[in-house]
């Protein structure tokens, strides 16, 4: 994960570049891995969707390489289990790896926090944004979920990629857990280090989803792959956690914005 306010910056200037979110340090989000019914702990990985698995909770950036990944090899079933016991959650809890604090947006002399993105199955924090949920969505929510979809689809790509190019992630792992650890990370190592060093080949034109102009999806070939996503499921949703006026106050910051300076073309062909 970056050390650096530099890095985290970086990282921050290509998602505002490429998909219009400014002050996005990463997406979020979490698969289960199929494993065999491990000795002595079957019950411990047995998960919500009947089969045994670990789950992978990983970040990625605009360049769909992993900045983070950290396999829950206890057995948690959920969202809540894995993000709680991530050392995600606890370095931007405890400010431990020199994240930016606010910095002005683009068209704007207002600052807004960086903040990392994930979907409904997250819980909503300070630094943690998510959809409005889609019951009674007002333009402004709508908008900002739309915008925030958008730049979340790096890490449904990110994940797409992975699985597309490393077929053991999508059946079942004939090892111990502690040995699908070592499996899983030495995937995304090899993942990440094809994105910087072999980006052609390892993703050739319309590998990856891409855009028209009126702002529909193109899907990427990664796609054409039936089985990826079958084995490599979503962690179950959290249940649906109290919110501060803080983290709200957030989310209406970045809406408001999506709506006025920072307003683009394909928000209202899409909304």
């Amino acid at each position: 994960i970056p050390s650096s306010e530099v890095d985290w910056k970086e990282i921050s200037y290509q998602f505002q570049r490429d998909w219009d979110f400014p002050n996005c340090l990463g997406a979020l989000d979490g698969k289960h891995i199929k494993i065999q019914t491990p000795s002595n702990e079957g019950p411990l990985y047995f998960n919500y969707k009947g089969y045994h698995s670990i789950g992978l909770l990983a970040v990625a950036n605009a360049k769909y390489e992993f900045i983070y990944a950290e396999v829950d090899a206890s057995g948690q079933d959920s969202v809540d289990g894995v993000w709680t016991n991530s050392s995600l959650r606890k370095i931007f809890e405890n400010g431990n790896a020199n994240i930016p604090s606010r910095g002005i947006v683009p068209n704007s002399s207002c600052k807004l926090p960086f903040v990392l993105i994930g979907d409904d199955a997250f819980p909503l924090k300070s630094y943690l944004m998510k959809p409005f949920p889609n019951k009674s969505q007002s333009n402004t929510k709508r908008i900002f979920s739309y915008r925030l979809s958008r730049a979340q689809k790096v890490v449904e790509n990110a994940f797409g990629i992975l699985g597309s190019k490393f077929g053991i992630l999508n059946k079942t792992i004939p090892f111990a857990p502690e040995k699908v650890k070592d499996i899983i990370m030495a995937c995304v190592s090899l993942h990440n280090l094809l994105c910087r060093h072999a980006t052609k080949a390892y993703l050739p034109p319309g590998y990856v989803d891409g855009e028209r102009k009126d702002g529909s999806i193109i899907p990427g070939t990664w796609r054409q792959y039936d089985n990826i996503f079958l084995d490599m499921l979503p962690l179950e949703r959290l249940k649906c956690n109290e919110l501060s006026l803080e983290e709200m106050s957030i989310r209406d910051e970045f809406a408001n914005y999506f709506m006025r300076e920072g307003a683009i073309v394909k928000q209202k062909l899409m909304t």
